[in-house]
């Protein structure tokens, strides 16, 4: 899960945290499922902003020092963000847009779009999703790929 969890009710941080137990990290090699509430990604990208600031005021970090990459790094390390870049993410409801949802770190993301509402997603739309993902030749953000 990802976002900002503190602004939730304690109840239900405690099914998460209950939710995330049962799950077993070895189990979790070839999906990482990231769950987002109490999460917008102008706010994380303000965090992390804030966050290099204070450490370049600090004298910690050079600022002509900050790229991408280092800001990359910031949200990884901020414990609001995902571990890593995803390769897909599935909008249900017919939704064609980020929503303010990990906007840096969806650059070279596939995007799938899907018209059944989320509490009616299941395995056939997850197979579904897959299956076009799957389908696609990934460019990221190059105009082609050698060998197509």
């Amino acid at each position: 899960f990802v976002g900002d969890l503190e602004r939730l009710p304690a109840k239900l941080r405690q099914s998460l945290t209950k939710a995330v137990a049962l799950t077993p990290e070895e189990g979790c090699k070839r999906l990482t499922l990231c769950v987002a509430l109490s999460y917008g990604g102008r706010q994380e990208l303000a965090r992390a902003a804030q966050s290099l600031a204070a450490r370049a005021v600090a004298g910690d970090l050079d600022v002509h020092s900050i790229d991408e990459n280092v800001l990359a790094e910031e949200l990884r390390n901020s414990g609001y963000s995902v571990p890593t870049d995803p390769d897909l993410l599935i909008r249900t409801g017919g939704q064609q847009r980020l929503s303010n949802f990990l906007l840096f770190q969806c650059a070279y993301t596939e995007l799938v779009s899907l018209a059944c509402l989320w509490p009616d997603f299941g395995q056939e739309q997850l197979a579904w999703a897959l299956h076009e993902y799957a389908s696609r030749a990934r460019t990221f953000g190059r105009t082609h790929v050698r060998g197509t």
